[in-house]
């Protein structure tokens, strides 16, 4: 799920899927969260 930064007015999103508010809360995994992925699949071990 994605994440703000409260401490930087909202402008840096952290987390594995962005959400894109404007599109009624379309959810796109971001290039961190196919890295989890991957990781998981090797388990905890990045190949």
């Amino acid at each position: 799920m994605d994440n703000w930064s409260w401490t930087n007015a909202y402008k840096n999103r952290y987390g594995f899927i962005a959400v894109d508010l404007a599109e009624e809360g379309k959810r796109t995994i971001k290039k961190s969260g196919y890295w989890f992925k991957k990781v998981s699949d090797n388990n905890g071990f990045d190949a």
